[in-house]
């Protein structure tokens, strides 16, 4: 009898990808195969055997579809009294809400183990049919001489010569000569015994050595995974704890800081305890301007650049972390033109916009 099963079950399996490591949520999906992933075996179990295919049942946002799986492993199923085999290939397997519970890389190859559960579709199972036992073949009776009697027909005694001849044959003589025979053949066979007992043990101590081997590059490839992963992780809590303090803001065509950019708990307060704890990165802060009609005074992006780091070095930062740079009104913020208020005390008040900024970004030391 042929035919395909159709399996559903908990699915647990042996994958790899090309992918090296877990793409970042800001990247993008490659346009080749290397984040593919291939399934290239696994085992089901608590499997139930279902009549029909019917994946339009699992198939969801949280489930995979996957092609020629092979080398899976489930419970014999009886088939007309016959037992199927234990490893199939799927023709298509779909797992639903999968997870991966362990990966690793080696030689640029990302591999793991992902469970699920699983409902799919095996090639076609072919049953042996039972070969008959044959049939014990009958021996014939040996062939009997009617006319023996028991006897020779002639004995050592009626020859004369034929009785000294086993005579000599016995004594010293032979049985010495036997010794040696054996003596070198049982010496030849100890040394190839000795011989073959020292391979395996060199095998052996190969196979663990290369063993050790493997185990150690896995779990270096392992842990240099981790370290990327907790470096990508590092880098982005910088990122979003610099955004809301990267941008110190300045009065009208002056190197003079905004009043709610300086103080306790102000942005460059904060600014300067970022650096102090991010000793590892260097930064770099962009002056800017409004442009030379609402601010006509020479150099103020440069200017104000400059005086944000002479501050930060005089709280204790390093002035060689520090690089600063010019942008002038490349990069506006507000194309308005307009300005707007600030009221400092009575009789005094001061102009501004956003424009009218420097702006801290981070960066790896060489």
């Amino acid at each position: 009898m042929a035919g395909e099963l159709i399996v559903f079950g908990n699915f647990k399996g042996n994958f790899f990808t090309n992918q090296t490591i877990a793409l970042n949520k800001n990247e993008d999906i490659p346009n080749d195969d290397g984040h593919l992933v291939q399934v290239y075996k696994g085992e089901m179990t608590d499997v139930n055997f279902e009549e029909s295919y019917q994946p339009s049942k699992y198939k969801k946002l949280a489930s995979f579809v996957l092609i020629n799986v092979p080398n899976v492993s489930i419970p014999n199923k009886t088939l007309d009294g016959s037992q199927s085999h234990n490893i199939h290939n799927f023709t298509q397997l779909i797992l639903i809400e999968p997870r991966v519970t362990k990966n690793y890389v080696v030689n640029g190859k990302t591999y793991g183990v992902i469970e699920s559960l699983g409902y799919g579709i095996t090639e076609n199972v072919s049953v042996p049919k039972k070969e008959k036992p044959k049939e014990e073949e009958k021996v014939p009776p040996p062939v009997v001489d009617e006319s023996y009697t028991g006897q020779d027909e002639k004995s050592d005694e009626d020859d004369p010569k034929a009785s000294d001849f086993h005579k000599v044959g016995d004594g010293c003589i032979n049985f010495v000569n036997g010794c040696f025979s054996n003596f070198w053949r049982i010496l030849f066979y100890l040394i190839l015994f000795l011989l073959l007992l020292g391979l395996f043990d060199w095998y052996n101590n190969r196979l663990d050595y290369c063993g050790l081997k493997e185990e150690a590059l896995l779990t270096l490839n392992k842990e240099k995974l981790i370290l990327d992963s907790t470096k990508l992780a590092y880098n982005e809590n910088l990122k979003q704890a610099l955004a809301s303090i990267s941008v110190i803001y300045f009065y009208k065509n002056t190197t003079e800081f905004h009043l709610n950019s300086i103080g306790n708990n102000s942005p460059i307060e904060r600014l300067f305890r970022l650096m102090k704890v991010y000793e590892d990165k260097n930064f770099l802060i962009e002056g800017h301007h409004s442009g030379h009609f609402l601010e006509p005074e020479p150099n103020l992006d440069i200017l104000r650049a400059q005086k944000l780091k002479e501050k930060l070095v005089s709280m204790g930062i390093e002035g060689s972390r520090i690089q600063i740079i010019g942008k002038a009104n490349i990069e506006m913020l507000d194309y308005s033109g307009k300005v707007s208020t600030f009221f400092i005390s009575v009789g005094k008040e001061k102009e501004y916009n956003r424009n009218m900024r420097a702006q801290v970004n981070y960066v790896n030391k060489p």
